[in-house]
């Protein structure tokens, strides 16, 4: 693609989804078809969103893009917009006109702005913009047997059970969120209290050069629990059941999203960034969900991470 044409910016629409699907296939390392980013760029729950992000155009074609996901989160009483950046791609002679793309999604008007798995490049941009790190510790946990002497703990899986189980908000986010390809889900209920929980199991070849760095042989990673307090509870027998049910021997969690340090637990010695920038958000209630976390298997801090 010759570097004499002017590059356009513009956002990512419905119609611009399967041209943007064929460039990330043929430009990024996911190991994605286009149809799997088609998915990804647009889940279900985005109908209503803005747009996908945007994109370079230079004569007639596609040569950079920077993906986004939008939100509505409720804060103290408060309803709150929230843009994810997400991937961010540009073809290496039009990368003079990146930071276009970058400009472009922070001059829409939200109240904040999250980039959970920024290469170390992208942290470097981020903090010269006024982004801010979150405070985060990747925790490796065996997945030790546990039988608990609480036989009001149990672990629901059936997609119908769980939408029995949840309601408001939390329903919602499992509704948005159930049709991710390879997030897993389930409620861990204690006494009566459900327990949310979004997660990823990743079979041995999936890991790739993670798989050297975590020194096991795959992991659960979980990304998201809804209730912190019932988790702390429950942790143990969760832990116990990613061992029998995918023959994981370690679970890979961040301490801001369990709330606490687990027991037995050691530093997973890999590199997780997470950066948001605006206000009146405290740092504990930013999680990962509607975010790129939750669609591209980069969770557990792959050094290939794009941004």
């Amino acid at each position: 693609m010759s570097g004499q044409f002017r590059a356009d910016v513009e956002p990512i629409g419905a119609e611009s989804v399967t041209e943007v699907a064929r460039f990330l296939q043929e430009n990024t390392h996911e190991g994605l078809t286009a149809e799997d980013w088609q998915r990804t760029i647009a889940p279900s729950w985005t109908s209503a969103a803005p747009n996908h992000g945007f994109l370079l155009r230079s004569a007639g074609h596609v040569v950079g893009v920077y993906l986004a996901y939008y939100s509505t989160r409720s804060v103290d009483g408060r309803d709150l917009s929230v843009c994810n950046l997400a991937t961010w791609v540009v073809h290496e002679d039009h990368r003079i006109a990146s930071l276009r793309l970058l400009r472009a999604l922070l001059a829409q008007d939200h109240d904040l702005f999250t980039d959970v798995s920024p290469s170390p490049k992208v942290v470097r941009i981020n903090e010269r913009i006024g982004f801010e790190s979150l405070s985060q510790v990747g925790q490796r946990v065996p997945n030790v047997p546990r039988m608990s002497l609480r036989r009001r703990i149990r672990v629901v899986t059936r997609p119908a059970e769980i939408e029995s189980l949840l309601t408001g908000a939390v329903l919602q986010q499992y509704l948005d969120h159930r049709e991710i390809d390879k997030l897993e889900h389930l409620v861990v209920v204690a006494d009566g209290k459900p327990c949310y929980v979004a997660y990823r199991a990743y079979p041995d070849l999936a890991l790739g050069r993670v798989m050297v760095a975590l020194r096991q042989r795959g992991v659960v990673a979980i990304l998201h629990v809804s209730d912190r307090d019932v988790f702390r509870t429950v942790g143990p027998r969760v832990f116990s059941w990613f061992l029998f049910r995918y023959g994981r021997l370690f679970t890979l969690i961040e301490e801001r999203v369990a709330g606490f340090r687990p027991r037995f637990s050691k530093p997973a010695g890999i590199r997780l960034d997470r950066m948001y920038r605006g206000e009146g958000f405290p740092d504990e209630a930013i999680d990962y969900l509607y975010s790129e976390l939750m669609f591209i298997e980069r969770t557990v801090g792959s050094p290939e991470s794009n941004g």
